[in-house]
């Protein structure tokens, strides 16, 4: 599957997969807003659903139950560093982080988007975590 296919993440099978681009540059071209993910630590990642999401939307459902779902996650630096995504491991979301926001949108307008924490089974590489962020700001 191609990462643009799928629009950042896809649920099937008993599979949550997940594509994340962490530093996204000034300018979000193709996308409608910022998305603020980011590695927080090596076993934690800030994560934003698609826009518009809210707590009802099917996938945050899912979400919501991590016992029903394999959820895997897949990172890039940067779209400088071309289409390949690093295997970072499974996560569950930490349920109490689960939140619903509104975020500004490129044409002055808002929408809603779920925000929520997300706990690494495993710590991720650390030369693959340093590496990761390089960079970051």
């Amino acid at each position: 599957m191609v990462d643009q296919n799928i629009g950042g993440y896809t649920a099937n099978n008993g599979e949550f997969v997940i594509f994340v681009t962490l530093k996204k540059g000034e300018v979000f071209s193709g996308a409608q807003m910022a998305y603020e993910d980011e590695l927080l630590d090596n076993s934690t990642m800030k994560w934003f659903t698609k826009a518009p999401r809210t707590l009802n939307s099917p996938e945050v459902k899912k979400l919501m139950h991590p016992e029903d779902w394999k959820i895997r996650v897949f990172a890039k630096k940067s779209d400088n560093e071309g289409t390949e995504f690093y295997y970072l491991g499974d996560v569950k979301p930490i349920k109490d982080t689960i939140i619903e926001l509104e975020k500004p949108t490129q044409d002055g307008g808002k929408k809603k988007v779920v925000e929520m924490l997300l706990k690494f089974s495993e710590p991720i590489d650390l030369n693959l975590y340093r590496y990761l962020e390089a960079g970051q700001d």
